[in-house]
């Protein structure tokens, strides 16, 4: 039989996706997706099976299953409806409210949306039998799977008053520290073992309390740089640069400053992520605009990539990053004003921008500054 083409998230709840995945299908190809690239890779593997029917081919995959994540355009849920045949059933299960699938007329063709469970809950309902299936008469694996799936949903929906929280956070530190793979064929190995996948073994417990201090110091380090800023629709947002721990920093931000969202722009993973209380700002809708997706209170938008321009480090100067977005960026720092009182818009360009003309004050306590051309690209340097 045919393997499960089987796509998700680049997160805990995609993990877990992954990981309830590989219980059901042992041979399942497991691709993980962002909204940057989800088209494309849902378009190349109906390809596949569409170029397999014309030759009269078994198909290369037994079903194309979509998990915590749908195609990023309504064209290509078209597309899907229309693709769909016994040979090779697409199925989606989401719950992102800015995703086109949440509004899609024909979205009971092909899965389930329901914003009250994340994507490992609804993997783990749509397929319980089948799973219960794989582990009769093993009711103490049933029981670790149950709470996994609990564990998984309590950090993805970022539910902090639950007493399950914690675990919550030691798990998502373990998944992201060991790795995609690593942490899935982990599960595997301790369900083979009788033993929670959901808890720490004792060797992994202490490395990741070691982590978390080491992350909460990181957090504290990068709240210490937000900008405030207004958009073109006069909404308060502050906005900060990390490498990491975008969802740890927002939130941090938000119980520490009066805003109505925040933006924490990735360079090295070329994403924004964005945060809000759900209630003033719909975020969802403001990452859906740029080519991106998520909830009201978290949503995310990819940009192109990172050119790193190289620049003298003497008095004056300082690297150069350019970033080149997907769809409409949001206006970081227009018109700020550096430390030596030279304004940023000086410096723009309609539709060019060269960014060996950057000169900046070395004594700036930032070290950081962001400017825009007149395309609305973003050039940061720090």
């Amino acid at each position: 039989m045919a393997p499960t083409f089987l796509i998700t998230h680049l997160d805990l709840d995609g993990y877990g996706c992954a990981a309830l995945g590989r219980l059901l299908w042992q041979d399942a190809w497991i691709e993980y997706a962002h909204y940057n690239n989800i088209d494309r890779i849902v378009r190349q593997a109906m390809y596949e099976v569409g170029q397999a029917r014309m030759k009269g081919d078994p198909s290369p995959y037994s079903q194309i299953v979509m998990a915590d994540i749908a195609p990023a355009s309504e064209e290509v849920l078209r597309e899907c409806v229309e693709f769909q045949s016994p040979d090779c059933p697409v199925i989606i299960l989401d719950h992102h409210e800015s995703s086109p699938f949440a509004e899609f007329a024909d979205r009971d063709v092909l899965g389930i949306y329901d914003e009250d469970r994340c994507g490992t809950r609804l993997v783990w309902d749509r397929f319980q039998n089948s799973m219960v299936g794989r582990v009769v008469g093993d009711t103490g694996t049933l029981q670790h799977l149950r709470q996994f799936v609990d564990v998984v949903e309590v950090r993805d929906t970022w539910q902090t008053e639950s007493p399950l929280w914690k675990q919550s956070l030691r798990l998502n530190k373990l998944a992201h520290t060991l790795g995609r793979d690593e942490f899935v064929s982990r599960c595997m190995v301790r369900l083979g073992h009788g033993e929670a996948i959901a808890e720490l073994h004792e060797h992994e417990g202490p490395m990741v309390e070691i982590l978390l201090e080491m992350d909460e110091r990181y957090i504290e380090g990068r709240v210490k740089f937000i900008e405030r800023c207004v958009d073109s629709e006069g909404r308060v947002y502050h906005w900060v640069q990390a490498h990491r721990l975008a969802s740890e920093i927002a939130d941090r931000v938000l119980q520490t400053v009066e805003t109505d969202y925040v933006a924490v722009v990735m360079p090295e993973r070329a994403n924004v992520e964005l945060r809000s209380d759900g209630k003033k700002v719909d975020v969802g809708k403001l990452a859906e605009a740029r080519g991106g997706g998520g909830h009201p209170d978290a949503a995310g938008y990819g940009i192109d990539r990172i050119d790193r321009v190289p620049m003298p480090k003497g008095r004056g100067m300082w690297n150069v990053e350019v970033c080149r977005p997907t769809g409409k960026a949001l206006p970081f720092l227009e018109g700020w004003t550096a430390g030596m009182g030279a304004s940023l818009e000086a410096f723009s360009q309609a539709g060019a921008f060269d960014p060996r003309r950057v000169k900046v004050s070395g004594d700036d306590p930032l070290g950081r500054l962001v400017l825009t051309d007149g395309d609305g690209n973003e050039v940061k340097s720090r």
